[in-house]
């Protein structure tokens, strides 16, 4: 159930977060997608005991599955991109961030605008929810180069040539 994997996400949150160099964590990021699922994950991790002595940032995102070509074409990267610049607005900046996302939403886009925005670096830690990469994997898997270049606005052959080199 949700509430399991918002609970398991903060207890693994709080172990790692309490051995990190320079005292621990302190601030989190939660970015989900608006759908039941997501969520419900979010708040559980967000309620949990664990999670009391964190401050605990939502950044809900609106609901774009990449289940079909035809919808990852309509997909509004830059709404993404938008959440990823206020995310990197916040002071002292956050690097513990969690994705909670069914399968269909991939967290490709959401890793993609985060390191547009300079948010990944040897500091950054995502975590995700099974589900982000697990539900239905092999139709994800076999149609993911697709549905993420369709997102991105450019053809599947432009994603695997940049993937090349």
């Amino acid at each position: 159930p949700d509430s399991k994997q918002g609970i398991g996400l903060a207890s693994l949150v709080m172990t790692l977060g309490a051995e990190a160099p320079g005292g621990g964590w302190q601030r989190i990021v939660l970015m989900y997608p608006v759908d039941l699922y997501s969520e419900g994950v979010a708040d559980a991790v967000s309620a949990a005991p664990s999670m009391k002595n964190f401050i605990v940032l939502k950044e809900p995102l609106p609901y774009m599955p990449l289940d079909s070509v035809e919808a990852a074409a309509k997909y509004d990267y830059s709404q993404i991109l938008a959440a990823a610049r206020r995310v990197a607005a916040i002071r002292p900046q956050p690097r513990i961030f969690i994705f909670p996302v069914l399968g269909f939403y991939l967290p490709a886009p959401i890793l993609r605008a985060f390191q547009e925005v300079g948010l990944f670096n040897e500091k950054a830690v995502v975590f995700t929810s099974d589900s982000g990469f697990s539900n239905e994997i092999d139709r994800v898997v076999t149609q993911q180069p697709a549905y993420l270049a369709a997102s991105l606005g450019m053809p599947a052959e432009a994603l695997w040539s940049n993937a090349r080199g």
